[in-house]
């Protein structure tokens, strides 16, 4: 056990962050650390001032906090992250937050570069073993039908907003992102789906997203990363730091204060400041709406006379968590493709002309995310007939697959589906046994004379490309 000097907020703080033992008065070393993070970055709640032995934050009532060390060695993290974004938020923060880029046939393209700036950033600070993107269907939804003025009063999306969001689409098509739209839902409805379904299957899961509707959604297995120019990791304990309010109050909020930007009515002369206040007091919309009767002043008459609409902006506030879709996570496993895939998405982007996003890395980060480090030959766990991961071009005594070294390998070309080469194949040396599984309907064994008569193409030059 450890003491550490805290600031007089220690005891306020550790209530919102409920990281202290009921019975030991204690916390872990791991949620001390985090809450230090916290405190850290929003320069309020727990300040720590050992580190110099000096108080940098004033004079401040000091008590002593206990920290203990984690003892539960047995608990293991999960191995599957899932990454959800939600496509239109980011594709409309980076519309705003870019300057305006064109390709060179004149189309609009600032959103699609910023959004797909932010979307592999994020893929690759967090590591997950899956993604997906989640993008609103043109047209009204279910909540139309509950509230016909249901963002009603939006403006008109710009045109050139409107031409990115079907370039967007494309884009991750061209790199492989797997993404999803339905038919009268909205974006969040996807996430809220696809998130309770990952939480149920044991999965850790993230929402990248600059809109605070999809707090709601979170619970021990789901974050929110709001972004804001920067991933803010909301989790319930974070989420009231970050926000000031709870994470399970934001339809709360929304039922009395409406929502401008989707029209959502709320209670008149309510404001979100007022609303939070409100709910403080009375713990929950539930609480609030039973005892109205106490509610003093202009207030709670409004309230009282408006229970109709507060009813129905909590619908509309609320993300559907079953929409009717059949969806298997596995189908959005990382990676989502190999060097070929990130050729052809590369030759797209440059056709966008957007070319210093990086792909490369992208595509290498998330390969590496599922590809266990062995020394053993990657290609154990490969059934036969598939393709294999190629990590790199190795030598007549090095495997580009497993890595092995001193080992007698032979020289391999890929081939396409149909078994034919094409531009940006690649050569690899594989030992023996990574060489078993190479099936030769995908992989072609080169000649000593480093020649294919497959279509007459001589392979030249030390690239790992063919030459024509």
């Amino acid at each position: 056990m450890k003491d550490f000097d805290v600031c007089s907020l220690w005891s306020e703080c550790s209530k919102v962050m409920k990281c202290i033992h009921p019975d030991t008065g204690e916390i872990s070393a791991a949620e001390w650390e985090h809450a230090c993070t916290t405190a850290r970055r929003y320069k309020k709640g727990i300040n720590y001032f050992v580190c110099n032995g000096n108080n940098q934050t004033g004079a401040r009532e000091k008590k002593t906090a206990s920290i203990i060390e984690n003892t539960n060695q047995n608990s293991k993290p999960s191995l599957k992250k899932i990454l959800i974004v939600d496509g239109n938020s980011i594709i409309n923060r980076a519309y705003y937050g870019t300057p305006m880029l064109r390709a060179p046939d004149g189309r609009p393209t600032n959103a699609v570069y910023g959004a797909l700036r932010t979307l592999i950033a994020a893929a690759m600070a967090r590591n997950p073993t899956h993604m997906l993107v989640a993008m609103d269907y043109p047209g009204k939804t279910f909540r139309h039908r509950i509230f016909p003025e249901y963002k009603a009063n939006r403006k008109e999306t710009p045109n050139d907003l409107v031409i990115q969001l079907s370039i967007a689409r494309e884009t991750m098509q061209k790199i492989g992102i797997p993404y999803i739209e339905l038919e009268g839902y909205e974006a969040d409805d996807v996430i809220g789906t696809v998130a309770n379904k990952a939480a149920k299957e044991n999965f850790k899961v993230e929402i990248l997203t600059s809109d605070k509707d999809c707090l709601q959604l979170i619970n021990d297995k789901i974050t929110v990363l709001l972004h804001k120019g920067r991933f803010e990791e909301c989790t319930p304990h974070t989420t009231p730091l970050i926000t000031g309010f709870f994470h399970s109050l934001t339809v709360d909020i929304k039922s009395l204060a409406g929502d401008h930007s989707d029209n959502i009515p709320g209670v008149p002369r309510i404001g979100i400041k007022t609303a939070i206040s409100l709910l403080k007091k009375y713990k929950s919309l539930d609480n609030l709406l039973a005892r109205a009767q106490e509610i003093p002043g202009k207030a709670g008459e409004n309230i009282r006379s408006n229970i109709n609409k507060i009813h129905l902006s909590k619908k509309l506030a609320t993300i559907e968590k079953n929409v009717p879709m059949q969806i298997s996570l596995d189908s959005f496993a990382i990676p989502f493709g190999g060097q070929r895939k990130m050729e052809y998405a590369k030759a797209y982007l440059s056709g966008l002309g957007i070319q210093v996003i990086k792909l490369d890395t992208f595509y290498k980060k998330t390969a590496q995310i599922t590809t266990t480090k062995s020394n053993n030959p990657a290609s154990s766990n490969i059934p036969p007939g598939a393709r294999v991961e190629i990590k790199f071009k190795g030598n007549a005594k090095m495997c580009g697959i497993c890595g092995a070294f001193k080992v007698e390998c032979s020289e391999y070309i890929e081939l396409d589906d149909n078994g034919k080469l094409f531009i940006g194949a690649r050569r690899f040396f594989a030992c023996s046994k990574c060489a078993n599984l190479l099936h030769s309907s995908i992989y072609y064994k080169l000649q000593e004379k480093k020649t294919c008569n497959v279509r007459n193409v001589v392979v030249a030059g030390n690239n790992g490309r063919l030459s024509f």
